[in-house]
């Protein structure tokens, strides 16, 4: 009974307002103008973590992947680990039509076997989802910790990442 009552008001939100689900049209302007190509310059400005294993870990279900660990032994016995979130910033530059429509929007809303994202899906599913095998562009922090597992360093900026492999949270538990 809670589950109609929930859908029902799902269903009355989006039907008061129709101009969640779709982006207007400057907004898939801008959208369809970003290059999936990683500039040389752009690679050389950040902290390359391509060779270290890396992974995400999400729900079964999830479409995008947007966070990513990755862990760094070093010869010394430090360990590193890297906190890695999908640099939206890259893509959604201040002032434009599609920072105005993100902000507007504020997050995505999830509802009853649907979604209605804050982000086009071509930087939600595309360009910001840290999906297996392929180069993404990360904003990351990464701890560098002793042998007593004190923390010796932090450094975070911008960085890119290849992730090794996706996990669900129920291969990640076992």
């Amino acid at each position: 009974i809670e589950a109609r009552k929930l859908y029902k008001k799902e269903v009355q939100f989006i039907a008061r307002h129709p101009e969640t689900i779709s982006f207007p049209k400057e907004v898939i302007k801008e959208t369809d103008a970003l290059s999936d190509q990683i500039s040389p310059g752009e690679l050389a400005s950040r902290r390359d973590f391509r060779g270290i294993a890396t992974s995400t870990i999400d729900p079964d279900t999830a479409k995008d992947f947007d966070d990513a660990l990755s862990v760094n032994y070093l010869e010394n016995g430090y360990c590193e680990i890297g906190i890695h979130i999908a640099d939206v910033g890259h893509y959604v530059k201040e002032g434009t039509a599609l920072d105005k429509e993100a902000f507007k929007r504020g997050t995505s809303i999830y509802i009853t076997q649907t979604v209605i994202p804050m982000l086009p899906e071509k930087i939600s599913n595309d360009l910001c989802s840290l999906r297996e095998k392929e180069d993404r562009l990360t904003m990351s922090v990464v701890v560098t910790f002793n042998k007593k597992h004190d923390i010796k360093d932090v450094w975070y900026g911008k960085g890119i990442i290849n992730s090794d492999k996706r996990f669900t949270y129920s291969e990640a538990h076992t």
